[in-house]
């Protein structure tokens, strides 16, 4: 059974003020929430609204970047590391193209500023006079670089050692861990200590020579060729 509750007139005077009340609320904060009603007031998609009990705010979104980084696939790895190995090969080649142009002229023949470093080079090594080395190398190979020339006796390189005495002196020139009789530092080195242990670094310059080539007119031209440089 459902009971209706009669109001007097007053009870309904005062309800009425209160539902007036509430709606008057409910309209402002409509007027609020649906502002972007409004053109002048149209709020962006990039803005947003903080309603409290006593205010709103209208605040920007704030913009982030965002860097994207792509990494290297193993093929582009793999083309990096050969275009590298390019360089450097090309590098390489030119300076041994450089070093080659330095010490030999077109002809192939060492040029003399290069063979007279060499000269010095192992002369001061063994305590000899790098004239005599010159000397030498110009009677026995006409100043050649690393050569296959072999005399009728069997002599070999630019400065023609018989195989057994290049052997028993022999001397790594330029450091590359071989022994060569027709390499051009080696055998010169080679020629300075053997004519070191002839007594050329005693100034014994003839004995040195003879023990190089038994032959007095031997001595004789390497020491007017020594003597005119």
């Amino acid at each position: 059974m459902i009971k209706i509750k009669r109001f007097k007139p007053g009870e309904i005077a005062g309800l009425t003020g209160k539902i007036s009340i509430v709606l008057s609320i409910l309209l402002m904060l409509g007027t609020v929430v649906f502002a972007d009603s409004s053109p002048k007031q149209k709020v962006s998609k990039d803005m947003h609204v903080k309603i409290n009990r006593t205010s709103y705010f209208l605040f920007e979104r704030p913009e982030v970047k965002v860097e994207i980084k792509y990494g290297e696939s193993e093929f582009t790895k793999r083309e990096k590391a050969a275009r590298e190995e390019e360089i450097k090969r090309v590098a390489e080649e030119g300076a041994r193209i450089v070093i080659a142009r330095d010490r030999y002229n077109l002809s192939g023949v060492p040029n003399i500023d290069y063979l007279r470093s060499l000269y010095k080079s192992a002369a001061g090594e063994f305590g000899i006079d790098w004239k005599l080395l010159e000397a030498v190398h110009q009677i026995e190979s006409g100043k050649s670089g690393s050569t296959l020339r072999s005399s009728y006796a069997g002599a070999t390189g630019p400065m023609q050692f018989l195989s057994s005495t290049f052997r028993h002196y022999a001397v790594d020139g330029n450091g590359d861990g071989v022994l060569d009789v027709c390499n051009l530092e080696d055998s010169v080195f080679t020629a300075a200590k053997y004519l070191a242990n002839g007594g050329a670094d005693r100034g014994d310059i003839d004995s040195a020579l003879f023990n190089y080539n038994h032959s007095w007119s031997y001595v004789a031209k390497v020491k007017d060729i020594m003597n005119s440089i």
